[in-house]
């Protein structure tokens, strides 16, 4: 008897297959057991990290990755005709791919499916992405897709069915499909007709979109615009993304390459570009970085130590590291033995970007609702010739402190391939999140080598912004001593003109007194009201006197003590000699109880704000008809009226 016998045996089964039997049927009961929940999932699913533009880039990544001539967007508004009128109510994506056949298609409905058989041309690699994008969208999602030589295969489903049945199976299937089945779900005519004229493809239908679509159907037309045109470096066979206002075209995209690898004068400074590996060690052991520098640059900032061109390998700074010691030179790269294993290369480009090219940028991006609307600088990675994550700070803070602002156009781009998305932190829908990445030693190296490109870029933008102050204020400076002698020569043409016409206002008085046989004539009312002003003589001119830049504030007992040594003055000395002729002052002038100021405003008595300002006409009388003053009063009589002006 052997072993096997024995024991069925002692079980009490007659042999091995019914024991067999009774384990498989064990087994399937734990896994129906175990099988997650659709009900709970769905919640986990819309709490992902899903935009309406990143849910809608997962629909054209697929087109693009299978070969499509083009992938057209129709965003169909609502059409009860009330204010949700503007509002999106449907969204339709029609490619002309190679299209699936009815396995395929209920495949790509399963979700996390394990592919052995994935086309290196797929851009995808978790199998979540389309349906979780859809499912992130609308509650009704309809998948018709043909092949070549193959009927429309065709898929429709309710999620709000499938969290009541909690059951992962779409509402319906089927192999192939008729024109009247396809118009149930898709109702509209002219883009059916279309549809079924394709030897191969695809059509995507949501409806009953979630709150985060039903938006104004022109402000997500400009959004997806944006985010296609950024989302892809290139693409391939000039595959054309259009985007339609219903059924009329809106928008074609084209591949938005901002860091400008066939535009160099778009940048200030020539591109710095580098290329690192990852290799593997072994379990329990972190990945080693080494990079293949290809051009000079400064080591620590100090303009004397360089890291010339060569190989280098980079640790992890975190780790007890200076920055000098983060990066070791090597010989060459590590040999792949044992455990040593090379995982992939990433190559890095740095730039920084003219004003006039950051200037376009920003006018380019204001339209839409897009973090880079402001701010451009960071970390962008491209995973093959898919932007996954753009103006990242990978928890680190820019220090903003160049004199020039260049800092704001420096950026660096990380081209990697898929196999290095576990070391990126490249996530099902294709984002790279804001966080360490999760190879130390690689986040540690793009931060350096950051570091070690920008400070003399930074160095060099603001010494010749500095130049460029220093140009504008000797310009000023020229142009304010020009402008001053203008002035004077004003003042002086002015003086002349009215020596001119105080003499011939004399000769008219002369020859009025000579002819009295005229009588006088009645005098206007402007005349009349002119008669009634207060006439001041214009007094001499007031020799400067220096004046400090704080003048010393009055007070009352100041006034008094200037008043007495006036009239002390006035008693020693003879009766003072008529006043010559006045002659014009540029610092104030009195009429009709106004102060009119130099610089257009005025004062009147009734100012209460300023020190003194009832005294305030009797300076200005003293200066300009008033009898002989001290030096003392003088100078603090000028130094207010200086004051004023200012």
């Amino acid at each position: 008897m052997n072993s096997a016998s024995a024991v069925t045996d002692y079980l009490g089964f007659k042999d091995v297959s019914a024991l067999a039997e009774l384990v498989d049927s064990a087994i399937n009961s734990t896994k129906e057991f175990y099988t997650p929940r659709f009900a709970g999932a769905i919640n986990r699913i819309r709490a992902s990290r899903y935009s309406h533009c990143s849910a809608h880039l997962e629909f054209t990544d697929n087109s693009v990755s299978k070969g499509a001539n083009f992938v057209k967007t129709y965003c169909h508004r609502k059409d009860d005709g009330g204010k949700s009128a503007n509002l999106l109510d449907r969204l339709t994506i029609r490619d002309d791919a190679s299209g699936m056949i009815f396995a395929k298609l209920k495949e790509a409905f399963v979700f996390s499916l394990l592919k052995t058989d994935r086309d290196t041309t797929d851009i995808g690699k978790f199998h979540v992405g389309m349906k979780e994008a859809a499912m992130n969208m609308a509650n009704s999602i309809t998948i018709i897709s043909r092949s070549k030589g193959n009927g429309c295969a065709a898929l429709y489903t309710s999620v709000d069915q499938m969290r009541r049945l909690d059951s992962w199976a779409p509402t319906e299937v089927a192999s192939d499909v008729d024109r009247e089945w396809i118009l149930r779900y898709v109702p509209y005519p002219t883009l059916v007709d279309e549809f079924l004229a394709q030897s191969s493809g695809t059509l995507i239908h949501l409806a009953n979109l979630e709150p985060m679509c039903v938006r104004d159907t022109d402000k997500i037309l400009s959004e997806f615009h944006m985010s296609m045109q950024l989302a892809y470096s290139s693409i391939p066979g000039n595959c054309q993304l259009q985007l339609y206002d219903g059924l009329i075209l809106s928008k074609t995209a084209s591949p938005l390459d901002l860091f400008y690898k066939d535009d160099p004068d778009a940048l200030d400074e020539k591109p710095y570009e580098t290329t690192l590996y990852i290799y593997s060690q072994g379990p329990g052991e972190p990945e080693a970085v080494y990079e293949h520098c290809q051009k000079r640059r400064e080591r620590s900032g100090t303009r004397k130590d360089f890291l010339e061109p060569g190989y280098y390998e980079h640790f992890d700074t975190d780790n007890n590291r200076t920055e000098d010691g983060a990066i070791i030179s090597r010989p060459s790269l590590p040999e792949e033995k044992g455990n040593i294993k090379l995982i992939h290369q990433l190559s890095i480009r740095m730039i920084q970007t003219s004003k006039t090219t950051d200037a376009a940028e920003t006018k380019m991006t204001e339209a839409c609702n897009l973090l880079i609307k402001e701010d451009r600088k960071g970390f962008w990675f491209n995973r093959d010739i898919r932007m996954v994550g753009a103006a990242k700070r990978l928890t680190r803070k820019f220090h903003d402190r160049s004199y020039s602002g260049c800092n704001e156009r420096q950026r660096m781009l990380i081209t990697f391939d898929p196999i290095l998305d576990e070391q990126l932190g490249s996530s099902f829908n294709k984002q790279i999140d804001d966080n360490r990445l999760p190879c130390a030693a690689l986040h540690s190296a793009v931060w350096l080598i950051y570091r070690q490109v920008t400070k003399p870029w930074s160095r060099k933008s603001d010494q010749a912004k500095k130049a460029e102050l220093e140009k504008k204020k000797v310009a000023v400076g020229k142009k304010m001593d020009a402008d001053s002698s203008e002035d004077e020569l004003s003042s002086d043409e002015e003086e002349s003109n009215d020596e001119e016409s105080d003499e011939e206002s004399d000769e008219e008085s002369d020859e009025e007194s000579d002819n009295e046989e005229e009588p006088p004539k009645k005098p206007t009312p402007a005349q009349t009201k002119q008669s009634n002003a207060i006439i001041v003589p214009k007094p001499q001119p007031i020799v400067p006197v220096p004046v400090p830049d704080k003048p010393k504030p009055f007070s009352m007992e100041d006034l008094k003590k200037d008043e007495e040594e006036s009239d002390e003055e006035d008693e020693e000395e003879p009766p003072a000699k008529p006043a010559p002729p006045p002659q014009p002052t540029q610092t104030v002038a009195l009429k009709d109880k106004t102060i009119q100021l130099l610089n257009g405003g005025s004062l009147t008595s009734e100012v209460t704000t300023l020190p003194h300002a009832d005294k305030l006409f009797n300076w200005i009388q003293l200066v300009n008809c008033g009898p002989p003053i001290s030096e003392s009063q003088r100078s603090q009589i000028h130094a207010m009226l200086a004051h004023l002006v200012k």
